[in-house]
């Protein structure tokens, strides 16, 4: 993974490192911020990320089509993650920006941060969302994901308007 480095609207560097340390991968996320002309750094350790990653594109494939097809919030989740796939944010920024409740985000990111589909950077209320290094690579096949469920509501909606 190549160092990733985002600077935001709000004074904040962040990126994300993945080192090889003997047969495991680390997952190091740091973050830097000027809050009132004095700088705070975060760095943060991930759980063992060699063994969490996602290496093999065919349960990527599932995992994306089961959160974002077949669940309830699916829709809510793919327009969060092309969001941060354009700027990374933190959840008050998501909220405002799709108009969704706070804490329906906050549900969200936590279902994509356990699949390992966003990287957390900061602490609490500074928490900034990444996409994941798996995810970056395999953007496409969401895209490919998200247009299949487009196509398929254009053709249920075709369909209701022959019936009516």
């Amino acid at each position: 993974m190549p160092n990733r480095t985002h600077f935001s609207s709000f004074g904040l560097v962040a990126a994300y490192l993945r080192l090889k340390m003997g047969s495991a991968w680390l997952l190091f996320s740091i973050a830097a911020t000027t809050l009132n002309s004095s700088s705070v750094i975060y760095i943060n350790r991930t759980k063992n990320a060699g063994n969490n990653m996602i290496t093999n594109n065919q349960p990527l494939k599932q995992l994306l089509g089961w959160l974002i097809t077949g669940t309830k919030g699916g829709k809510t989740r793919a327009q969060i993650i092309k969001s941060v796939k354009s700027s990374p944010q933190n959840a008050n920024q998501l909220a405002t920006q799709l108009k969704v409740d706070y804490k329906t985000i906050r549900h969200h990111l936590t279902i994509l941060e356990k699949h390992k589909l966003v990287v957390p950077v900061g602490a609490h209320y500074s928490t900034v969302y990444f996409l994941s290094q798996p995810m970056e690579e395999n953007y496409s096949m969401f895209e490919d994901i998200t247009s299949k469920m487009d196509d398929a509501k254009k053709r249920a909606s075709r369909i209701t308007q022959r019936i009516a």
